[in-house]
């Protein structure tokens, strides 16, 4: 009975965040072109990412709440007041067909484009239903920045 308590089985996960770089290669030549400030890679961010993409690959759920909304987790890793966008997905082989697949989604291809955003981090978890992706894209800490998720 206790069992029932426990909530569903966790997956076997293994996560990742080497194709960080390589996502920053694509990210700052597509923002080039549009025209837009190149963005760098960031701790903080990572590792929120890093924990949705875990989160997501442990429930099989390709979710933007599994492992808490946006601004929590950044609030968990001491990100406040910025611009702040995620984009998740889940079975792209790997991060050139992740980015290329989310520029192909309006809403995720406007948060590629978010002129405020100056920093990322991705994360890719592999297991069942995956890989999961997760990219958080943010601008710097500015007093009042209202978040756009």
């Amino acid at each position: 009975m206790l069992s029932a308590c426990a909530g569903p089985p966790r997956r076997d996960i293994t996560a990742t965040t080497s194709d960080e770089p390589q996502a920053l290669a694509a990210i700052n030549a597509y923002r080039a072109q549009a025209g837009l400030q190149p963005v760098r890679l960031d701790p903080a961010l990572r590792a929120a990412a890093l924990r949705q993409a875990v989160a997501m690959g442990e429930a099989g759920l390709l979710s933007h709440e599994i492992a808490g909304a946006l601004r929590q987790r950044l609030d968990a890793v001491g990100v406040r007041d910025v611009i702040a966008a995620e984009n998740i997905s889940r079975g792209t082989p790997d991060v050139t067909r992740a980015i290329l697949s989310w520029r192909g989604s309006p809403p995720h291809d406007r948060n590629l484009r978010l002129a405020d955003a100056t920093r990322i981090g991705l994360a890719r978890a592999d297991g069942a239903g995956g890989p999961w992706w997760a990219l958080v894209l943010a601008g710097d800490q500015r007093e009042g920045a209202r978040w756009s998720l």
